[in-house]
This record gives structure tokens, C-alpha cells and sequence, in this order.
């Protein structure tokens, strides 16, 4: 369930149902506002991501299970802000990860 009151997204994930991306990954649209979207991210075992540029600014923080991001094991409270400007070499999760995301509207969260 999503409420707005005034300028707010108010959002209750247990109310959304996961959305199915191009890779295969699941993901829940928390809410986007101001050119930013926010949003959970579920991604299987195996999972490879392909190496992309980053021609905006873009937020994880890991929930749950690892995630190699550019030579960088993150674990559950872990997380990375990447630059405008940086490249992604590597995403990859042996045994699957869930994360939040902040990224411009328009730009997939996860590649």
C-alpha cells in the first residue's frame, strides 16, 4: 500500500508484490521522487551483473546475503555510493543478495 500526503510517499513493501527485472532479479519501487527512485532489490544465486558506466550517482545498502561489487565483498549492513562519473566492473552474488537502491529515474537499479 502507497500513500501520499503532501510531497510524501509513504509505502508499505509487505503490500507491494515483487516485480520481475530483465536480468531475472525481483525488485519493489519504494517510491520515486525529484528525479531518484528507491527500491528494494532481490537478486538469485548466480547472479552476474554487466559492467556499465555510471552516468549518474547510484546507492546500495545490502539487507541480506553478499554481493561482490568491484573487488569489494559487502555483506548484510554493508553498502557503496558510486560516483557520477565511475565504472562498474563487477556485481556478483554466489548466493543471492537483497539491497536497497537509490538511482535516477530512468536508469535501471541493478545491470
Amino acid at each position: 500500500m502507497t500513500t501520499q500526503n503532501q510531497g510524501w510517499i509513504f509505502t508499505d513493501t509487505n503490500q507491494i508484490d515483487w516485480q520481475q527485472a530483465q536480468d531475472k532479479s525481483l525488485f519493489k519501487l519504494i517510491g520515486a521522487v525529484d528525479g531518484l527512485a528507491f527500491s528494494i532489490v532481490d537478486v538469485p544465486a548466480g547472479h552476474r551483473g554487466v559492467p556499465h558506466h555510471h552516468t549518474h550517482a547510484e546507492f546500495v545498502y545490502v539487507l541480506e546475503g553478499s554481493v561482490r561489487a568491484n573487488g569489494v565483498l559487502l555483506e548484510a549492513g554493508h553498502g557503496y555510493a558510486a560516483q557520477t562519473g565511475t565504472d562498474h566492473t563487477e556485481f556478483v552474488s554466489e548466493l543471492g543478495c537483497k539491497f536497497i537502491s537509490v538511482f535516477k529515474i530512468g536508469q535501471p537499479p541493478l545491470k
